[in-house]
């Protein structure tokens, strides 16, 4: 679960609106599966906790296995928007 619910409070964080995207079938089962396979990857979520904990999560860490989709769907978020 702690994988989760960092890829959920990065996008929330970053402005990656994941509902926006799984409404709009942007964002489908199999791709939310992949985000959170690919945080579980990560050889350091210590440092994502400690950037969401400080409210320092304008943007994801450059080390993001997510930065790009999360990029992606805030993207055309704010274009729809």
């Amino acid at each position: 679960r702690r994988h989760y619910w960092l890829v959920q409070r990065m996008a929330r964080a970053t402005g990656a609106d994941l509902m926006r995207a799984w409404q709009a079938g942007e964002l489908r089962q199999r791709d939310w599966a992949a985000m959170v396979g690919r945080c579980r990857g990560c050889p350091c979520p210590q440092h994502c906790e400690r950037l969401l904990a400080r409210n320092e999560a304008a943007s994801p860490p450059k080390f993001c296995l997510n930065a790009n989709i999360l990029a992606k769907i805030r993207r055309v978020g704010q274009e729809e928007g």
